[in-house]
């Protein structure tokens, strides 16, 4: 009987060592691969939440109390050493704010002086789009004649870059004083100025009164006659 029950004890030690060695064999050692992975993702998680984390700004140094400042200015005062420092920072510093102060003046100086240079030359060298009073009244009151002089003009030259002033009225060139008269299909151009600044202007004598050369600025003075500018 005693040997029966060793015999069965024996038996039931032989099936639990056999269930622990085929759980060490093969059920243990499966989730030992998921356990890393779930390590590592860990690790990349915190990787990533840290990039979202600003970093902290160092605190403030703590501020000395004013008696201690004082304490320690008039220490470094009565130091010869530590006196000569602080006046040579000191100097510096007063070095540096006086060539800042000269540079920003200079360019205020500048930026002045150049606003009123530009509004001089602008006075100086701009031409009125209309001429003086005086031409315009002429024009007016002679406008049909030297509109019937034109009209001799243009049929006989077309488009002529350089047109005699003795074609015209001796009192017409003196009043509208231009420096030059050609024609194209269009009329007859008194140019009276020309230049980089202002572009060309003077006084044009139109064929037909609704038919005006492209590109540029007119003004009506009266019948056919403008006042022209050309801008290019």
């Amino acid at each position: 009987m005693a040997e029966q029950q060793n015999q069965l004890a024996e038996t039931a030690k032989d099936e639990l060592d056999g269930r622990k060695n085929t759980l060490s064999g093969a059920g243990m050692s499966a989730p030992e691969p998921q356990s890393k992975f779930k390590k590592i993702l860990a690790n990349v998680n915190a990787f990533l939440d840290s990039l979202d984390e600003e970093e902290p700004e160092p605190p403030p140094p703590p501020e000395k109390p004013l008696k201690e400042s004082i304490q320690e200015f008039i220490e470094r005062c009565r130091d010869r050493e530590k006196r000569i420092v602080m006046l040579k920072e000191f100097g510096e510093w007063c070095w540096t704010m006086f060539f800042r102060g000269t540079v920003f003046f200079f360019l205020f100086v500048l930026t002045i002086w150049a606003t009123i240079w530009a509004l001089e030359f602008s006075e100086n060298h701009r031409i009125k789009f209309y001429p003086p009073d005086e031409v315009v009244d002429y024009l007016t009151a002679e406008h049909e004649t030297i509109e019937k002089a034109a009209y001799q003009m243009t049929p006989l030259t077309g488009k002529d870059d350089n047109i005699s002033f003795s074609h015209f009225d001796k009192k017409l060139i003196e009043t509208v004083k231009p420096v030059k008269i050609y024609s194209d299909e269009y009329g007859i151009y008194f140019m009276t100025s020309k230049g980089w600044y202002n572009g060309e202007h003077g006084i044009f004598i139109a064929k037909e009164e609704e038919n005006m050369p492209p590109d540029i600025n007119w003004g009506l003075i009266e019948g056919r006659i403008y006042t022209y500018a050309i801008y290019d």
